[in-house]
């Protein structure tokens, strides 16, 4: 995957989550295909929207998505 399209699935990602007033962010890098799936299943059951992002292109994407992120957060 180039540069470019990483970025937009990024910034697709930014814009998608200013739809939303709630939203959990989490790794779920070791849970085994079993538990994904279970995870995904229960979200579909509870109509909650569970997107998966694999890869960030870089530190500094990361940073302007926490940034865009915590616009977001309310305390």
């Amino acid at each position: 995957m180039r540069r470019e399209e990483k970025n937009a699935i990024i910034d697709s990602l930014a814009e998608k989550l200013k739809e939303y007033s709630h939203f959990y962010l989490t790794d779920t890098a070791q849970l085994n295909a079993a538990d994904t799936s279970d995870l995904r299943r229960k979200c579909f059951d509870n109509d909650i929207k569970l997107v998966v992002v694999k890869t960030l292109s870089s530190k500094e994407r990361l940073s302007s998505l926490m940034e865009t992120l915590m616009n977001y957060i309310r305390f």
